[in-house]
């Protein structure tokens, strides 16, 4: 089996649950989808994923934006549909019949501010048809509100520039997309646009913040909502300065190798070790002959663009339940590397896993390991990860 798929896996294949590591999905930068009426524009949303198992959904939770442009007045009265995918080509959300799943938020906003409502408000489901493993279906939100011009608000995704590829580098686009409709008001219901395969304006794409919460407790999703890669905010990983990401697997597994997304702001080698305690299990470097890290602009602010480099282990090496295993960084000489950490939504009461959690990105600061806290490096901080993969031995 190749260490990198020539095509992207659907989120059932037993080559995609063989990915380990919070880099299977990547967020650069938060977007702001809007339901309701604004500039005399009727917007409602999409989120589209396949169904990993089945079973009946109890709950969703995504991430409700505020703020002017995101929101105003006390909100609104969002209408939340689960529907099969039409099984086009587009791959558009079937409303000809009846909802799998229906519930409904209603904020507790002024001016447009949660005031006692909250940014990660579950939506409680009712609804007694299963999903069907390995279906595409879409989460509908609009606003049914008496005066959605005045009263709206946004659904906030993760986007990624298009320099760094899809959000889910090994996944099939149609797994997981933010789709947005816009229309004139009283110009009809929905007219969807596919934000994960023509990138919004050119620049970035979007997929969803979604953790579905099954009868029984099954969870599964993606939450990642903060991201570290803005110039500036990243770290700098020097010979002084090294980065591990410390997994501690839920159940023993096999690897045979690593992708991790990182450049060289100074050229040079960035040696890597697989740690087991004292134990190296594996080690090796990547070398770049010149600078790599440059920006871009398409996000509207300097985004980080960073290069996935993959590798491969002599041997497969087993992982304990349980036990800590440290992917170590170190830059060699004067080369510098840039690393991104981004936020898996745990201290936002998200679940794994949809919230990765058997890993946690940690930074060597005044001589010990503290976990990575990109708004203030010298307190550590929970809940981050680096852009790294482990992948499953077949």
């Amino acid at each position: 089996m190749p260490l990198v798929p020539p095509a992207g896996y659907t989120v059932d294949e037993p080559g995609f649950k063989r990915l380990f590591g919070p880099g299977v999905y990547l967020i650069d930068s938060l977007g702001n989808l809007n339901v309701g009426d604004v500039g005399g524009y009727r917007y409602a949303v999409s989120q589209r994923f396949r169904a990993p198992v089945a079973g009946v959904i109890a709950s969703l939770k995504t991430y409700w934006a505020d703020g002017t442009g995101y929101a105003s007045g006390d909100g609104g009265l969002i209408r939340v549909r689960v529907f099969p995918d039409d099984g086009s080509a587009s791959h558009r959300p079937d409303m000809s019949g009846s909802p799998i799943a229906t519930g409904q938020y209603q904020p507790r906003m002024i001016a447009g501010k949660h005031v006692t409502s909250r940014f990660h408000d579950a939506i409680t489901m009712s609804g007694t048809q299963s999903l069907r493993a390995g279906h595409l279906y879409h989460v509908v939100y609009d606003n049914i509100g008496g005066n959605p011009s005045r009263n709206y608000l946004g659904v906030n995704c993760a986007a990624t520039v298009v320099e760094n590829g899809r959000p889910a580098r090994w996944l099939n686009p149609l797994d997981w997309a933010m789709l947005f409709s816009v229309l004139p008001v009283g110009k009809g219901d929905f007219k969807w646009q596919d934000m994960n395969v023509t990138p919004s304006r050119g620049a970035s794409y979007y997929v969803p913040i979604l953790q579905v919460t099954l009868a029984g407790g099954a969870v599964f999703g993606n939450t990642n909502m903060e991201t570290g890669n803005v110039d500036g905010r990243q770290w700098e990983v020097t010979a002084s300065a090294p980065v591990r990401e410390r997994f501690r697997p839920r159940s023993a597994r096999r690897i045979n190798g690593f992708s991790v997304q990182t450049a060289a702001s100074a050229p040079g080698r960035l040696n890597w070790e697989l740690r087991q305690g004292d134990s190296v299990l594996a080690s090796g470097s990547l070398s770049a002959k010149r600078a790599s890290y440059r920006t871009s602009a398409g996000l509207g602010h300097a985004t980080g663009v960073l290069d996935w480099h993959d590798v491969a282990f002599n041997n497969e090496i087993a992982m304990q339940e349980g036990v800590d295993y440290d992917l170590l960084f170190t830059a060699e000489g004067s080369s510098v590397w840039r690393f991104a950490d981004q936020r898996n939504g745990r201290a936002y009461g998200y679940a794994w896993p949809a919230a990765f959690t058997e890993s946690q990105a940690e930074t060597f600061f005044a001589g010990r390991w503290i976990g990575a806290n990109h708004w203030n490096k010298a307190t550590p901080g929970t809940g981050s990860n680096w852009r790294v993969v482990l992948h499953g031995a077949g």
